[in-house]
């Protein structure tokens, strides 16, 4: 898949949890941060002052997004975001110091 113009392609953490007895209660709640890692970048988001890569985790604003999904795929969260919905490039060290997931 290949983002398109000015629009960044992102993955997201999986963030259902299980009960002991194996029920999925999925964590449609916790707005508190939004992030994934990016997977494809639309061609005019270079000109933009976007520092981005494909590879990196980043902080998105969760309005204006598209949430996608694909028969194949279903089991893996994709967003689309506009390039001006990121704003903070993540480390790795930053989600392990948060215990957040791994996009």
């Amino acid at each position: 898949m290949k983002a398109q113009g000015e629009h960044i392609l992102l993955r997201k953490p999986n963030k259902a949890k299980a009960t002991e007895g194996g029920i999925v209660l999925p964590d449609t709640m916790d707005q508190k941060l939004s992030y994934g890692r990016v997977v494809s970048i639309g061609a005019a988001v270079e000109g933009n002052g976007v520092d981005v890569a494909c590879g990196d985790v980043v902080a998105y604003s969760p309005q204006g997004v598209e949430d996608l999904e694909f028969g194949s795929l279903a089991d893996i969260d994709l967003v689309m975001a506009h390039w001006s919905n990121i704003y903070l490039v993540m480390d790795a060290k930053d989600l392990k110091a948060r215990n957040l997931p791994q996009p």
